[in-house]
């Protein structure tokens, strides 16, 4: 852990050496601070916690990175049973493992825009004094990004493990290191939950304001509530239908997404306002009633942040190519979120049949069809552009027949440790 306590036994320090941005004590001993009150002092020193948050998403999305990239090597190289009962099929040709891997796959595309997108509002935010609202905004945003990306980089652990068997259990493939990273990131610089909650928290006296836009500044998308900082026309009412439409289509998809974000940001906010005049009744709403809802709020957010960072991406690309591959990721991540979250989606107007035709639109995604080349076989190009280096991978992700053929005793080779 990088955190302690320190206690020091008659230590003298002169008053010039005290850190001292945001309280000081004068020659004549009085103590002053420019932040009025104790509260907003603690929050404006755990605000220093923001570069942290970006930093433990960077890694566990290396983390996700690193294991998609040895499941899908080693499924592209372990062969199993085929059409004529020899084992002569890679697993990577079976539905099972392209369904699990692949949206996962399209997860960490989107958590990896995301993360981008993020630290480039950081950047700027602090390079103009890292105050304002511009600054709650990105505050909002670094706590949504280190959670959503811890999660993703968790559930990639645990299924990759999975589709790997037995050999996702030895230490020399690093699944075991992986697990650790990212239950150290669930809670390391703030609970992941209690991140998101904060995160809502900001975006509500954002939106109080009338400056939630702000949220979306240079992602080329405007904020989904009835109104913004930035002048924009109002949006659709909350929970106003969706039209039935073409679920695999980009802009039903940004219209989904905008219209959840609508519905619980509206929901939470009607909450917590009702709430605000009262501390009973405020601590009531935000620990006992209405938590989970500023939760789903705040991933809504970050989720369709990410989708309209890889739609920026997918404007972006120099080839047909490069677009068409952004485009299956970003429409598969899409129709990955709102299967998962379909009782959100519908809750938020998306009509049922719209809900019923997800997991063929998936499938079609993953497997491809006459038009377009599927995810599920691209695997291995996807993941070849995440960049995993030689020398982070693991036995499973190369020759792992020479491994195993050398004598391991089920982890480490004869007469040393096994060379990662």
């Amino acid at each position: 852990m990088d955190n302690a306590r320190l206690s020091f036994d008659h230590l003298w320090a002169p008053r010039t050496a005290l850190l001292d941005r945001f309280s000081s004590v004068s020659p004549e001993g009085v103590y002053s601070s420019p932040v009025p009150t104790p509260r907003a002092r603690f929050l404006a020193v755990a605000d220093q916690l923001l570069s942290g948050r970006l930093c433990i998403a960077a890694m566990l999305l290396g983390t996700a990175k690193l294991v998609l990239t040895l499941a899908t090597t080693y499924a592209t190289t372990r062969l199993a049973v085929g059409p004529t009962g020899a084992s002569d099929t890679p697993l990577l040709s079976y539905q099972l493992q392209q369904r699990a891997l692949s949206p996962l796959v399209a997860r960490v595309y989107a958590a990896n825009c995301m993360n981008n997108f993020v630290k480039r509002r950081y950047s700027a935010a602090l390079l103009a004094g890292g105050a304002g609202l511009s600054w709650s905004a990105v505050v909002a945003l670094c706590c949504a990004v280190k959670p959503y990306t811890v999660e993703i980089a968790a559930e990639a652990i645990s299924v990759c493990r999975e589709r790997v068997g037995g050999a996702g259990f030895l230490a020399a493939n690093r699944f075991g290191d992986a697990v650790g990273f990212a239950h150290a990131g669930m809670t390391a610089e703030g609970d992941n939950k209690v991140l998101l909650a904060k995160c809502a928290g900001v975006v509500i006296e954002l939106m109080a304001k009338n400056q939630a836009g702000r949220l979306y500044e240079g992602s080329g998308a405007a904020w989904s509530g009835a109104r913004s900082g930035n002048g924009r026309r109002a949006q659709p009412p909350v929970g106003a239908p969706l039209p039935a439409g073409d679920v695999a289509s980009a802009a039903y998809q940004a219209a989904a997404f905008a219209a959840r974000e609508r519905h619980l940001f509206a929901a939470a906010s009607a909450a917590v306002t009702a709430a605000a005049r009262s501390r009973p009744a405020l601590y009531a709403t935000l620990m006992h009633t209405h938590a989970l809802v500023l939760q789903r709020a705040a991933t809504a957010l970050a989720e369709r942040l990410s989708l309209t960072a890889m739609a920026a991406a997918e404007a972006a690309a120099t080839s047909p190519a490069d677009a068409a591959a952004w485009a299956a990721v970003r429409s598969l991540y899409a129709l990955d979120a709102m299967a998962r979250d379909a009782a959100g989606f519908l809750a938020a107007g998306l009509p049922a049949q719209s809900v019923v035709r997800l997991d063929a639109a998936i499938d079609r995604v993953v497997r491809g069809d006459g038009r377009h080349a599927g995810v599920g076989p691209q695997l291995a190009s996807y993941v070849e552009a995440f960049g995993v280096g030689e020398l982070t991978m693991a036995p499973i992700g190369g020759d792992w027949l020479a491994f195993s053929a050398a004598g391991t005793d089920g982890e480490l080779p004869k007469g040393g440790i096994a060379r990662l």
